[in-house]
């Protein structure tokens, strides 16, 4: 791998690093940070079962990116995979879904916990990430590249640990 693929997977890791940080962000939620489950869950399981200090389990929660990026995709390591897998296809795909339904079902309670502006801003939020997300996919798969491969699995894992399925409910 040469250091400008290094380069760029380093910032993959690091984007899903810190799209990880948002989404273990501490506090209220915010159309910025809409608290997402996937990095929501391990946070309270490490503070809450294992007796984790906040702190700690935060910064555990900011290896959930990557983890997720070469667990899902550890081809991206490799430069000679350009072409995007239909495993990765069809499970955006499913991802999306999944997430659409998990926001209709927990709309109501967004808005009596949440308010309507906040679940509307991430409503919005969804919309362009996931719009971002689809272009990648199909920028990687009618020009395959090992770049552009990265770029769409990187954009995926952003969204899972930033913004995808969003807890409106009341916090603890």
């Amino acid at each position: 791998m040469t250091g400008y693929s290094q380069a760029r997977l380093g910032l993959a890791l690091a984007l899903t690093m810190g799209a990880a940080f948002l989404g273990a962000w501490p506090g209220q939620a915010a159309w910025w940070a809409p608290i997402p489950l996937v990095t929501t869950v391990p946070i309270a399981l490490l503070v809450f079962r294992v007796g984790a200090p906040l702190t700690v389990s935060v910064a555990a929660a900011l290896l959930l990116g990557p983890l997720i990026l070469l667990g899902w995709a550890p081809f991206v390591t490799r430069r000679e995979v350009s072409q995007v897998p239909k495993r990765s296809q069809i499970g955006f795909l499913l991802l999306t879904v999944l997430d659409g339904l998990w926001i209709a079902i927990s709309y109501r309670t967004g808005e009596q916990y949440r308010g309507h502006n906040l679940v509307l801003a991430t409503l919005a939020l969804h919309v362009v990430v996931l719009a971002l997300c689809g272009f990648l996919l199909i920028r990687a798969c009618s020009k395959p590249s090992w770049g552009r491969n990265l770029s769409f699995h990187a954009s995926v894992v952003v969204w899972l640990c930033w913004c995808a399925f969003p807890y409106f409910g009341e916090l603890p």
